[in-house]
């Protein structure tokens, strides 16, 4: 099996790595050898997983183990707020069709800006596009002023917002949005 994973050493140092392990290997079985690529390991070899500390049985390939995940050693990283959201964003066509995001509750931006939430490459959204905002009473959208306007399931959305329910497609320049729910 093989993982690749960016690790963070917490003083500024990060390496992207490929974990090669057996099927059913666990942190424990590979945090020496992930220490060993870090300058400033020393004895610490405790791997994180956002703010949750990676227990030595945890499988290769589970929860904070998969391709693509993020690992801080020695310390907690920063606490991940997406990962109690219930709702996800899914980019179902455009130049970033396949994309997918946690849609947490309190206000996510979309638009082409490294500053958004969700980065689109899509050359006919705005760098600030459009504003989900995620509360206990639902969902809404609102455009932020962009060039070619925000949709939901065809009807502008303005400043002021629109509703917006699970499954309505929302369209930002060319790319098509879904809100969705589960993980």
């Amino acid at each position: 099996m093989e993982i690749k994973l960016s690790v963070h050493d917490g003083e500024g140092f990060t390496r992207d790595i490929a974990v090669l392990a057996p099927s059913g290997a666990a942190v424990g079985d590979v945090a020496d050898g992930i220490a060993t690529l870090m300058p400033s390991a020393g004895d610490t070899i405790a791997l994180w997983s956002g703010s949750q500390r990676l227990p030595p049985a945890a499988l290769l390939g589970g929860p904070g183990l998969r391709n693509g995940d993020v690992l801080q050693l020695g310390r907690p990283g920063a606490r991940d707020l997406t990962a109690s959201a219930v709702l996800r964003i899914h980019v179902v066509g455009g130049p970033d069709a396949g994309l997918i995001a946690a849609l947490p509750r309190g206000v996510f931006t979309v638009g082409r800006s490294p500053a958004c939430d969700l980065v689109l490459t899509d050359p006919d959204v705005s760098r600030h596009h459009a504003a989900l905002t995620v509360t206990t009473a639902g969902i809404s959208v609102r455009d932020l002023g962009s060039t070619n306007g925000t949709y939901v399931d065809g009807a502008a959305a303005d400043a002021d917002g629109a509703t917006v329910t699970q499954g309505q497609l929302l369209r930002l320049g060319e790319s098509l949005l879904r809100v969705t729910r589960g993980r």
